[in-house]
């Protein structure tokens, strides 16, 4: 069956404004509004537009806003959305406080935004999550995402369990936390041609550019990241698996300091360590490799926590602590360089080279939960 709805106001409805619904279904919104739709108390499941059991939904310069839990949601296998020229903005959290997701995809379903808005929803933008999810961004924007009502997340994108985010001329501006999450095995970004921009502080005080963790991978060509607090890069195993981040054409600038991460014994965030702003840090079984990039401006260029950093053709620059350093464990070995320049970098870890620095991994900020499962 097909439906198509133009000049349409969709307002004020009860767990979802439009949906589509089983194999062959498509649903076809042009130049509607969908605005308002509410949760059901004591109940998970809203979204002002939804796909579902194979169907499809197609959106064409449609608004949707604020709407309950997730402004877009698509799930289960072979389910597909497809946004063109829309606006997905003010999505609000469930009454629990959880969510208000902008575009949501899980458990195989596919998302494509073309040329497409997303802005101040809540917890995380654009989320993917389970084997087999995709989410597709091209030439679009993700800004202003809002942190929990306990003052946490506030990310851009994030991937988690197997999924993968591939994202093509996309902006991403004035997110929280993280602009970037990359979380889980088998779990992948691909990345071509994103502006990273002033990622803000939540109240785990850090706002990191791209985090890859838990055995994810990354795959990005021509970033530009900047205005970051506690790194730039970071990719740490977390102890699940090798992640690995493997950069071209990077340019990162402007790392504030940070001082917080997750106290695993505590189940709590707060300040542990000293401050430390880097350009690129991989930890425990990471691997960061970055080809033809810039790092200027910030505490440390590069930090090896006990992982393996390659760097070819880069240039590290105006850090105020030294181009880089590793921690007392870490092989001098596993940081290798090859025509990379280091200039008007400070004295206190070698403004001339990369060396050693005793730091404790409570330096490094750490967020471990995602949003595909019980965390959120």
């Amino acid at each position: 069956a097909t439906l198509r709805v133009v000049d349409t106001l969709i307002v004020d409805n009860t767990e979802l404004g439009a949906v589509a619904s089983d194999e062959r279904t498509l649903v076809e919104l042009a130049a509607c509004v969908v605005r308002g739709t509410r949760f059901i108390a004591n109940r998970f499941g809203s979204a002002g537009v939804e796909a579902q059991r194979r169907a499809t939904l197609r959106a064409t310069r449609t608004l949707i806003a604020g709407n309950a839990e997730a402004g877009v949601r698509a799930i289960s296998p072979e389910t597909r959305v497809e946004l063109t020229s829309s606006v997905v903005r003010d999505t609000v959290p469930h009454e629990a406080g959880a969510q208000g997701f902008g575009l949501s995809a899980a458990l195989g379903a596919t998302v494509r935004a073309t040329g497409t808005l997303i802005e101040r929803n809540t917890e995380v933008g654009v989320i993917a999550s389970g084997e087999g999810t995709l989410v597709e961004l091209v030439g679009s924007a993700v800004r202003g995402t809002r942190s929990r009502r306990d003052m946490t997340f506030g990310r851009g994108v994030e991937a988690n369990a197997g999924a993968t985010a591939s994202m093509t001329g996309t902006l991403l501006e004035e997110d929280r936390e993280v602009a970037l999450y990359v979380h889980g095995q088998y779990t992948r970004l691909v990345a071509t041609d994103t502006l990273v921009v002033n990622v803000l502080q939540s109240r785990r005080d850090f706002g990191v550019g791209l985090f890859v963790a838990a055995g994810a991978s990354a795959d990005v060509r021509r970033m530009a990241l900047q205005q970051l607090a506690g790194a730039g890069v970071i990719a740490t195993s977390g102890g699940v698996g090798a992640s690995r981040a493997f950069l071209e054409d990077l340019f990162v600038r402007d790392v504030r300091t940070s001082s917080v991460r997750f106290n695993e014994d505590a189940g709590t965030f707060a300040p542990e360590g000293e401050a430390v702003a880097y350009g690129l840090h991989t930890g425990d079984e990471g691997l960061v490799a970055a080809t033809r990039f810039v790092l200027d401006r910030g505490q440390v260029g590069v930090f090896n926590a006990g992982g393996t950093m390659s760097l070819r053709q880069g240039v590290i620059t105006n850090q105020s602590e030294g181009a880089g350093a590793f921690r007392d464990g870490t092989p001098p070995d596993a940081t290798t360089l090859g025509g990379v320049s280091l200039r008007e970098n400070g004295p206190t870890c070698g403004g001339a080279g990369i060396t050693r620095r005793s730091l404790t991994p409570a330096s490094v900020p750490r967020p471990t939960d995602s949003c595909g499962g019980g965390g959120c």
